[in-house]
């Protein structure tokens, strides 16, 4: 069975996590090959879009329906403790690197559109870019508890699990 979105975007997804020998730290790195981002574009009218539709006088609002097709990257860097039988992980400040490619923007608003790859992508992009390390590692401080939790509940804590052949190397 395929595995897509309710768009038809296929869900591909790789994680990958380096523990350091001393298991004091990791780092974990994910792939998302591809993301779709329902969005809404909206702008004042303006003489430079006469071309597409605005008015003249300018009548108010541009807001139209819009997309973007992705792929991204995330890393970052967790200090790790073992307090009871469990690993605790935190967040390193500042290792969170969150990348968002876009591959393909698109918006209903003609004028947009039409000056997407020239002028809105080079100008509005980078500004965008520029606040998802800040907001994704904001996120990501709510949920580490919540993450120490799943992590816990994958350290083998019984003598029939790799939890006795881990404690051997330990």
């Amino acid at each position: 069975m395929e595995n897509v979105t309710v768009y038809g975007c296929e869900n591909l997804t790789t994680v990958g996590a380096v523990v350091a020998n001393d298991e004091s730290s990791a780092e974990v790195s994910v792939e998302i090959s591809r993301i779709f981002l329902d969005l809404e574009t909206s702008r004042d009218e303006t003489i430079a879009c006469l071309l597409w539709g605005d008015t003249f006088p300018y009548t108010g609002t541009v807001t139209e329906d819009g997309y973007m097709l992705a792929h991204a990257s995330v890393s970052v860097g967790l200090a790790l403790e073992f307090v009871d039988g469990c690993y605790r992980a935190g967040l390193v400040p500042g290792s969170t690197a969150f990348t968002l490619v876009p591959d393909v923007i698109a918006s209903l608003d003609e004028c947009l559109d039409s000056n997407m790859v020239d002028v809105v992508q080079p100008i509005l992009y980078p500004l965008v870019e520029d606040h998802l390390d800040a907001v994704f590692e904001a996120a990501l401080l709510d949920v580490m508890g919540e993450i120490s939790d799943l992590i816990c509940a994958a350290t083998p804590d019984v003598s029939r699990s790799w939890g006795d052949v881990k404690g051997s190397f330990r």
